[in-house]
């Protein structure tokens, strides 16, 4: 008998296609692969800004949503849309919402390390609120929102992992998150 499932155990990985043996290495980025990431930025520059002219300001994000997509070895590209709050003494409130075009290149080719730097460009939405109930939407002269940073994604499990970057990056200095691969 035991012969037996000796021959049926080699039988079986003869017939079994070699695709299927074949251990597949994985990278932390890829080309086809796409990557969705949620995440919240420190330093707020609307909130500094405010502070550094005396309005005793307090920031509530931005939180980020971010899809990216593997063009080739190197290169994704991606859409940002975030949004941040900032409430001043005077009980004004700045809110602004923020769609972005983003690209990064990949530094590294580690299986759970992704270093990159990142670019981007797109429009900033900013709402104005007082305290005597006026709101109004305007946009400040140029409201081009330009990011550039130097980031990393670590991956906890093969499509889970953490990310972070340093730069101006979305109305932030300091940016963190999670993210989840696809295919």
């Amino acid at each position: 008998m035991k012969n037996f499932y000796c021959a049926f155990i080699v039988m079986a990985l003869m017939a079994t296609p070699k695709s299927l043996l074949a251990q597949e290495t994985v990278t932390a980025y890829s080309k086809g692969e796409s990557n969705i990431s949620a995440g919240y930025g420190f330093i707020n520059i609307w909130e500094t800004l405010l502070n550094y002219y005396g309005q005793k300001a307090v920031a509530t994000g931005p939180f980020v949503l971010t899809y990216e997509y593997g063009i080739n070895k190197k290169i994704s590209v991606g859409v940002t849309g975030g949004y941040a709050k900032v409430t001043n003494n005077y009980t004004q409130q700045f809110t602004d919402y923020l769609v972005e075009a983003r690209a990064n290149y990949h530094l590294g080719n580690d299986q759970k390390f992704d270093p990159y730097l990142s670019a981007g460009f797109g429009y900033y939405w900013f709402k104005y609120s007082d305290n005597y109930g006026n709101i109004i939407l305007f946009t400040i002269p140029s409201s081009l929102a330009i990011s550039a940073a130097a980031g990393a994604k670590y991956y906890f499990y093969p499509r889970f992992g953490a990310y972070g970057e340093v730069g101006y990056i979305d109305g932030s200095v300091i940016k963190i998150g999670i993210t989840y691969k696809t295919r």
